[in-house]
């Protein structure tokens, strides 16, 4: 994807890549369990966040960050990278232990 992504779009005109992982309202949970109920996304472990929406575990989208983040470098590693509605710690545990 990210090759395909990077090969159609001119690297040099973008300012920086925003980077987020899913956050799913308990309602729209429960839509999607029903309509979609073999829809492999609900199978990984969700988890309450503050603001009552549910994400994936921490480790998990730090791992998700740090292999897409490797991929997008791989291609062109002047690009600024940046996290969306993530904290601190996600930031830190991913942009200060990670050579990027």
């Amino acid at each position: 994807m990210v090759e395909g992504l990077f090969s159609a779009l001119d690297t040099r005109k973008i300012d920086y890549i925003s980077l987020g992982t899913i956050k799913l309202h308990k309602l729209l949970i429960e839509a999607i369990s029903e309509r979609f109920p073999e829809n492999s996304i609900l199978l990984d472990e969700l988890v309450p966040t503050d603001d009552g929406k549910f994400r994936y575990l921490k480790f998990k989208r730090v791992d998700a960050y740090r292999k897409m983040i490797s991929w997008i470098k791989r291609l062109d590693a002047s690009l600024n990278i940046k996290l969306s509605m993530e904290s601190r710690e996600v930031n830190d545990l991913v942009f200060n232990d990670f050579n990027v």
